[in-house]
């Protein structure tokens, strides 16, 4: 965005289009959104307060001052707080003092609390689950070794001896599925062929492999779990819906427990987690 010929390193966020900095001899001063001085670093602190008006420290006290550097607060205080609107909560003789804009203190008191609020986006739970029950779909069907590892792009040569394979999916950045499928046999096989190597004495018959392939094999059981991402997300909320919703070709045996006559599939609530298995 800009340059700051002698800036050393900033005070806090780019906010309003301004930016407190320090400069090399430990002095503070303000740029603009243009890189422009607009206060040159003389003070020992400043904090960007928002609305073009910085606090700032000068001989161990603080003031408040604007961007033309213009005092807006004079320095008489031993720490600054915070701004409130036209308002400025500032601390000195063993109390904080609201000061209004004409430098008159308002208010005394020995402490006080602040509550912040925030937005979250809304999110649509009974949407999400059922976005979620789509990505455990093809599971439900029973992918064989063969199937699942195309989906994956795995290299049968990096599974010769397993007998399981891990999934993971992201829903709509909010939700995690990671579901692990389990084969009784393992899930790849090598394939060879003969080659014959005559020496002139004798013919000789080597077994050469080709590498592995992936089975045709089906799994014996699924189990995952479901996490959120998304602290404004309820695991709860997002357990209710999916144990509420039965997609098509699905009956309800108990809560949380579906079969589809190819398969059983429950979910199980958790302090962390909704759990998954899937058995055929």
């Amino acid at each position: 965005m800009f340059e700051i010929s002698k800036a050393r390193y900033g005070t806090d966020s780019y906010l309003d289009g301004y930016l407190a900095f320090g400069g090399a001899d430990g002095k503070y001063g303000v740029v603009d959104d243009k890189g422009n001085t607009v206060i040159r670093p003389k003070y020992d602190y400043i904090n960007n307060i928002g609305k073009g008006q910085f606090s700032v420290l000068k001989n161990s006290k603080w003031g408040v001052v604007d961007n033309q550097d213009n005092i807006i607060i004079d320095f008489l205080y031993d720490a600054w707080s915070l701004r409130l609107g036209h308002n400025y909560i500032l601390y000195r003789d063993n109390s904080f003092k609201m000061v209004n804009k004409s430098q008159k203190e308002i208010a005394s008191f020995e402490d006080y609390s602040i509550f912040y609020s925030s937005t979250a986006e809304y999110v649509n739970t009974k949407d999400l689950a059922v976005k979620v029950y789509n990505s455990i779909a093809p599971f439900e069907k029973g992918l064989t070794a063969k199937q699942l590892a195309n989906r994956e792009s795995l290299d049968a040569n990096d599974f010769k001896w397993d007998f399981k394979i891990n999934s993971f999916m992201s829903i709509d950045g909010k939700v995690s599925v990671l579901l692990s499928s389990t084969y009784e046999n393992r899930l790849t096989k090598e394939v060879t062929h003969e080659e014959t190597e005559d020496d002139g004495w004798f013919a000789h018959t080597y077994t050469v492999s080709d590498g592995w392939v992936w089975k045709d094999d089906y799994p014996s059981s699924i189990s995952g779990t479901i996490t959120v991402d998304d602290s404004s997300l309820s695991l709860k909320d997002l357990y209710y819906a999916l144990v509420e919703m039965v997609p098509d070709g699905h009956n309800k045996i108990s809560e949380g427990v579906y079969s589809t006559g190819k398969c059983t599939t429950r979910f199980t609530l958790e302090d962390s987690c909704v759990r998954i298995e899937i058995t055929f």
